[in-house]
This record gives C-alpha cells, structure tokens and sequence, in this order.
C-alpha cells in the first residue's frame, strides 16, 4: 500500500510537471499588464485608462485587480495548472506562457492582454507576519532548539515540489491533512487515517503510518510543516503543510 501510493503521487507530479511547464518559466507570482492587442495591433493599456494585476499563487488560487489605490477592485477565481485555465467570476481563459510574458485571450472582439511578470516582494500583510513571527517564536526555546508545541495543530498539504518545480496540491486533486498532538499524529488522506505515536527528536517530529515509512516533519522559516523523501530514480519529493487558523 505504501509503494503504490507514493508511486501515485510521484506519477501525478512528474505528469502535472511535464503538461504545465515544459520549458516555460514558474507562472507563480504577480503579472503586470503592459500591452493590449486590439484587431492585431498592439497598444499601451495606459493610453486606454487600464491598469491590471494578475497574481498566480502557489495554492492553486488567482486573482485579479484591477484600477488603483481607492478604485482598486479585486476579483478572486481559481486556476489550473494541466492546461493553464484561469477562472475568475466564473469566466475561464487560457493562458499562454511565452518565456517571461503571459498572455490572455479577453473575448472581446479578439482582445488580447499581455502581461510581464513582476519582480517578487514580500506581500505579506503586518497580521500575517506578527503570526509567523509569533509561531517561530513560541516554536523555539532558549537554545534554539525546536519544542513540540511548533508542531500542535492541525494541518493542509498545499503545495508540492518535485525536481525544481511546485505545484499547488489543488491541481493534483490531493487532500492530506494533518492534526498532531502531544505525543500522536494523525495524517488523514482524503479523510481517513487515524493517530500514530510521534516523537522529538533533533528539531523534528518523527513518525510512522501505513502511506509513509519514518515520516520526518521540518519546521521551515515561515512557520509552516515540510516533509521531504527521496523517490523514485533518486529524486527528492517535499510536501509542504500550512496550518488551519
């Protein structure tokens, strides 16, 4: 059971891997509009009034803002990574990846914009950060070493990395979860699963389970779990689990 699950994982990463990317760049991140193309000729979206944002996150979730500062507006919508969909207020459009420009077919009379990939920031918000800082924090004690209570909580695979690529688990139609107590772990895959004793031991909480044999979770810098095992023909698989607030 546990071979042939990990091997499922392992397939459906390389698949999602070899489909999305190719040779293209990670589309994770903020895109900036800066072209339209109206009947075949290309203009400056600015002449137009036209400022757009498109933001790609890792978790498999996308939004759109459009306008600035008081007129901003925000639509919220999901993407795909198997043929790159993008889906917002429930209108899907492709997306193609050209090296460091995406492009999106609009609908209206053959519109097309054109966006540029932004250089990444730190977008976390002052509550977001106080929270990190506040789990590392708590997590360590007076020598730097890691307590237990890092690890208490429950918790959501959200991404997966395999071969320099991460993929958000949305996308692999993935539900693992975590809720870790003193003493015991209980890792549910797709709901089922049930408690095992867990132990501390080097900065880690360690277990075993029917799906994965000597679990070893990490705490890494922003708070969050990651869990990494070497798979098949030697490459290096990590599931990274952020908490349930």
């Amino acid at each position: 059971m546990k071979k042939s699950f990990i091997l499922t994982i392992v397939m459906l990463m390389i698949c999602m891997i070899g489909i999305a990317w190719g040779d293209t760049a990670n589309v994770n991140g903020a895109w900036k509009l800066n072209e339209l193309q109206v009947e075949g000729e290309k203009t400056d979206p600015t002449v137009l009034g036209m400022t757009m944002v498109l933001k790609i996150n890792e978790d498999g979730t996308a939004s759109i803002i459009t306008g600035e500062d008081e007129e901003a507006e925000e639509h919220i919508g999901v993407w795909s990574i198997g043929s790159l969909l993008l889906e917002i207020d429930g209108e899907k459009r492709e997306v193609v990846v050209s090296g460091e420009e995406l492009s999106i077919d609009l609908g209206l009379d053959g519109m097309v914009a054109f966006f540029a990939k932004e250089e990444a920031t730190d977008s976390a918000t002052p509550e977001a950060t106080a929270s990190v800082e506040a789990r590392k924090e708590n997590a360590a004690d007076s020598d730097n070493t890691i307590s237990e209570e890092a690890f208490l909580g429950k918790w959501n695979l959200t991404s997966m990395s395999m071969d320099g690529h991460t993929l958000p688990v949305s996308t692999l139609g993935l539900s693992i979860d975590l809720s870790i107590e003193p003493g015991s772990v209980s890792m549910l895959i797709d709901d089922e699963g049930g408690p095992v004793k867990s132990t501390l031991q080097d900065n880690t909480l360690q277990f075993n389970n029917v799906y994965f044999d000597h679990v070893t979770l990490e705490v890494t810098e922003d708070g969050s779990l990651s869990f990494t095992r070497q798979v098949e023909n030697g490459m290096m698989m990590t599931m990274y689990f952020t908490p349930v607030e």
